[in-house]
């Protein structure tokens, strides 16, 4: 079998599988912040793109435009919030 995988932007659905993700792995679910995530997304204040494999969520990364922290604030792209499953 091969496996597909593709990066697309968050859209809303993934808000509850990503948090049925993380308490899948034993961690605490997290749709509050996806929630934020998407928001943000949708605002255009940070893109939060999601790997699928195969038709399920892999894991995710979110961009803010501009780094809010360190030497580069404001000046480069700052990955934030990675995490795969």
């Amino acid at each position: 079998m091969k496996e597909g995988v593709i990066i697309r932007r968050m859209i809303k659905a993934d808000i509850e599988h990503i948090s049925q993700a993380f308490i899948h792995q034993g961690w605490p679910g997290r749709e509050d912040i996806l929630t934020s995530y998407f928001q943000e997304q949708e605002n255009r204040e940070r893109d939060v793109l999601v790997a699928e494999s195969d038709g399920f969520v892999a894991g995710y990364i979110t961009i803010l435009p501009a780094a809010k922290h360190g030497p580069f604030v404001g000046v480069y792209p700052e990955l934030s919030d990675f995490n795969v499953f």
